[in-house]
């Protein structure tokens, strides 16, 4: 039954033996899952700097930072999808901080005195 249950698993249409094998998740990345989760939390970091709310940066891509994407992306013209293209990835990262904001605070102009004109020695 064993034989079934995996033939049953792994039938693809394009499962021959000399098939292509499209990369997966784990096999395409470059990245230790160490190295991942630190470059999320930069992610996370500069996503909060520039106001879009991640919560605390822990590396974690969850609702919050999937969220903060989605605002990030809608604020640069791109599709709001929650996933970064590593366009969007290398754009974000290079991106500088919003500096922060001042409170906007009236003010009265100064008065400027008149020049005097020079008088006329004619």
């Amino acid at each position: 039954m064993g034989a079934i249950v995996g033939s049953i698993i792994s039938a693809r249409p394009d499962a021959g033996p000399d098939a292509p094998r499209r990369p997966t998740r784990a096999t395409s990345s470059r990245q230790t899952p160490e190295a991942q989760r630190a470059e999320n939390r930069l992610i996370q970091t500069k996503l909060n700097a520039l106001g879009h709310d991640t919560g605390t940066p822990d590396g974690l891509i969850g609702r919050k930072t999937r969220a903060a994407i989605t605002s990030w992306q809608a604020s640069i013209g791109a599709a709001p999808t929650g996933t970064l293209t590593p366009a969007q990835r290398r754009l974000l990262l290079g991106q500088r901080s919003a500096p922060p904001r001042a409170p906007m605070i009236a003010s009265t102009p100064t008065p400027v005195a008149p020049i005097p004109a020079e008088p006329d020695t004619d």
